[in-house]
């Protein structure tokens, strides 16, 4: 069998025939193929799972920060949501709620208690019904905003400053500034902190950010300009987004955001959808 092996190895075989220099050419020809295939492969497979790698990445972080926008949303003072867009940059405002309870109208049976008067210019306290406020900081009063000329806090028929608590919480005083609009049945106060935006800046390479901008104060129109803003970073990599707001019905509203996030292969587009209430 050895020499056989030999035989073969030498180019002799028992039919005198050996391996000629062309089968040696083809056959490392063939494997040279197939060795370059197989790199392809394993090099496509190797890309395509870091792309993959990189889309939940960024499906990860675009997650995260569109569950804060809609936590801070559903938060935010009934009909306060306003939504414009410039150009390719989208904005998001809205006004947080730091507190809220239900205000007194009326004395009770024996006269007693200090309700809130609507019609009267100089009154400037009232007792809270029901739980005692708190709030941290600086904060305004807003009584019924229902987002219109007839009751709109940024405008600022509606809302008041100089908030002090006293007795605990369970009474609100504030700065008099004329006499309020009329209020609402359900009797309902808002403490508030001062606007907050989300602001999208798409860039088409994916270098794109959504910033929250706050303590930029109050404005009747929307701004799309907040050069003294504080700004916080809650996504990069945005290459296009889009926004739009709804009223569903009465006292519901519903915040459309599309996110494009990436470039190139890696990219990953998200939608969500967040309901707001309305209720004034």
């Amino acid at each position: 069998m050895m020499q056989r092996l030999n035989q073969q190895l030498h180019g002799v075989g028992q039919n005198g025939r050996g391996v000629t220099l062309i089968e040696m050419v083809v056959v490392i020809t063939v494997v040279g193929v197939l060795a370059a295939v197989g790199a392809r492969l394993v090099g496509s497979a190797a890309t395509g799972g870091q792309t993959s790698q990189q889309r939940l990445q960024l499906a990860t972080a675009a997650d995260g920060a569109l569950r804060r926008m809609a936590r801070e949303l559903q938060a935010a003072l009934p009909n306060s949501v306003r939504v414009t867009t410039s150009g390719s940059s989208v904005f998001i405002e809205f006004v947080p709620v730091l507190d809220g309870g239900r205000l007194r109208r009326a004395a009770d049976s024996a006269g007693n208690g200090n309700p809130l008067n609507f019609e009267d210019a100089l009154d400037n306290s009232f007792d809270v019904l029901g739980p005692p406020v708190t709030t941290t900081g600086s904060s305004e009063l807003v009584v019924q905003n229902l987002g219109n000329d007839l009751a709109d806090a940024y405008g600022g028929n509606n809302r008041r400053s100089g908030v002090v608590l006293s007795n605990g919480g369970t009474q609100v005083g504030f700065t008099a500034a004329g006499a309020f609009p009329d209020g609402t049945g359900s009797a309902r106060f808002f403490l508030v902190g001062t606007p907050v935006t989300f602001s999208c800046t798409p860039a088409a390479d994916g270098t794109g950010q959504v910033l929250r901008l706050s303590t930029y104060g109050w404005a009747a129109t929307q701004p799309t300009a907040m050069p003294s803003a504080t700004q916080a970073v809650l996504l990069d990599g945005v290459a296009a987004c889009s926004a739009a707001y709804t009223e569903a019905l009465a006292n519901l509203g519903v915040v459309a955001i599309s996110l494009s996030l990436g470039q190139g292969d890696a990219t990953a587009r998200l939608l969500h959808q967040i309901t707001v209430d309305n209720t004034p």
